[in-house]
């Protein structure tokens, strides 16, 4: 994938960064796994999402996502989803966010940025 092809990718999966809104998240029964997941998101730490097919990972996250734009700069939060785009590699993704999105430096950066990467076991 070329790396235009790549930023287009980026834009069309984050939407907020310039509607502000998360598409697709209908009201969603929270359970006590959301709630872990905004205390884990106060620490910094890589929290994983684990279960079966169907269960509701990505809506959760979505959800998270939407919370999370109501405190952050929408550009601070990054999801990706390599469930279509399995050749690209995390680290690269990760690295191009921060330069052609957020004009920052990779990693130098003690700004927090919350990244929400789905199906990542395809990689």
């Amino acid at each position: 994938m070329e790396k235009q092809d790549i930023i287009a990718e980026l834009r069309l999966q984050n939407p907020w960064w310039t509607t502000h809104e998360v598409p697709m998240v209908e009201h969603v029964i929270t359970r006590e796994m959301g709630d872990k997941i905004r205390i884990e998101l106060k620490e910094k730490r890589i929290t994983c999402i684990i279960g079966l097919r169907r269960v509701g990972k990505t809506t959760l996250l979505k959800l998270i996502i939407k919370e999370q734009l109501k405190k952050v700069d929408p550009e601070r939060v990054f999801y990706f989803s390599f469930d279509l785009a399995k050749e690209i590699a995390p680290r690269n993704l990760v690295k191009l966010y921060f330069e052609e999105i957020l004009k920052e430096p990779y990693l130098k950066n003690d700004d927090r940025v919350y990244i929400f990467l789905d199906e990542i076991q395809k990689v």
